[in-house]
């Protein structure tokens, strides 16, 4: 007589044979793409941590398109800004350097000369070089261009470092293998001043009361004697 299908009893499947082991899961794609894919693709950039640097003016960089001769523009059709670009010239990035630590000795820095959108910023950062807007030099039609600027930043920075400060961060999107440096600061640097020197010690004159001391002992000031280790005088 067959029994109805809620009572028949299933054997566990220990009961015939050695259990199996589940096959490992599929490896899933990381964030969408494999690991084939990882490997080429393009690591960030290098950190340059925030702070402070000391750094020189390089050069001043002008948007001039070398084929025309013509100022480059936007796609908007506004002027491109030119540049101050610095080096870092820090005695402290110097010392990671040749210690072969990560450093950023040599590496530049920039800042834009807008007199648009960020015309108070750009005059705080000249005024800052040295470069106030009161001593700009004027052409002909009492106007400054970029290239005059330009050439009065380099003449007033020759040979001058700087403190500037920078908050450095990765790009967004197809940027983001590149390094932003913004520069958020700049600031005229002032070396420290040397300690003074110790002051040469002060000829004292002798009391008249002992001169006349000496002169009553018959002293010779000029002669002075020392005993050898035999206990003879010898004159020096």
């Amino acid at each position: 007589m067959a029994l109805p299908l809620g009572l028949i009893r299933k054997t566990p499947a220990a009961a015939t044979g050695t259990p199996t082991t589940p096959a490992a899961a599929p490896r899933l794609p990381s964030q969408g793409h494999t690991q084939d894919d990882d490997e080429g693709n393009i690591p960030p950039p290098p950190a340059m941590p925030n702070g402070t640097y000391l750094c020189r003016v390089k050069n001043i960089y002008h948007p001039i398109n070398k084929e025309t001769g013509l100022w480059e523009k936007w796609d908007d059709g506004s002027r491109k800004q030119s540049k101050v670009f610095f080096i870092i010239d820090d005695p402290d990035e110097q010392r990671k350097a040749t210690a072969g630590k990560e450093n950023c000795y040599g590496a530049d820095l920039d800042i834009k000369l807008d007199f648009g959108s960020f015309y108070n910023q750009t005059l705080g950062y000249l005024t800052a070089l040295g470069c106030p807007q009161i001593g700009w030099p004027k052409n002909e039609k009492g106007k400054t261009n970029n290239i005059m600027l330009g050439e009065h930043i380099m003449a007033q920075t020759k040979g001058k470092k700087f403190a500037v400060t920078v908050k450095p961060e990765a790009g967004k999107g197809d940027k983001k293998t590149t390094l932003y440096k913004n520069v958020k600061k700049v600031a005229p640097h002032t070396p420290p001043k040397a300690p003074p020197k110790a002051a040469a010690p002060i000829a004292t004159q002798q009391d008249p009361d002992d001169a006349a001391a000496e002169e009553s002992t018959g002293a010779d000031p000029d002669t002075s004697t020392t005993t050898n280790a035999e206990g003879d005088g010898i004159p020096f």
